[in-house]
């Protein structure tokens, strides 16, 4: 089996600008690239979710999908990131997503972050010397994606 796990920031960057059509006439093997993406996204919220407060659960998660220095750079981001093209893709691509039980796992995250604390307003547009986005953009750009692929 191949570890795709890698392979998804160049999957965004390939299929970010196509029609999702496309990525199961180019893509052979998009079903386990898919499988593999769903089991890695699941296991890496349940990884920061697991023996923690609802708060510190949620702000691990957060920060684990905020979008960091660029797109490139934030794991979390760049996962999210291609199962928003993904869940864009055919049925066969949403049953995979549901088997491996993203949505489930996404609707855990939506309770975790009502106990997501405010960014304090003194930090909230306070951009540091490694970043093009500051705390409040970053919260932002994960809000929109995160409802693109709910």
């Amino acid at each position: 089996m191949t570890n795709y796990t890698t392979c998804y920031p160049l999957f965004c960057k390939v299929f970010g600008t196509s029609p999702s059509s496309e990525m199961n006439e180019k893509f052979w093997d998009i079903l386990s690239f898919c499988q593999q993406v769903s089991k890695l996204m699941v296991s890496e919220i349940r990884k920061r979710a697991s023996n923690q407060s609802t708060e510190a659960a949620s702000c691990a998660i957060a920060k684990f999908l905020e979008i960091e220095n660029s797109e490139e750079s934030s794991n979390g981001w760049m996962l999210l990131s291609t199962l928003n093209l993904l869940a864009a893709g055919d049925q066969s691509l949403i049953q995979v997503m549901t088997t491996a039980s993203i949505p489930s796992t996404l609707v855990k995250c939506l309770y975790l972050f009502f106990d997501l604390p405010e960014i304090p307003e003194s930090e909230a547009d306070v951009q540091d010397g490694n970043s093009d986005f500051t705390p409040r953009e970053r919260r932002i750009l994960l809000q929109k994606i995160f409802v693109q692929v709910s």
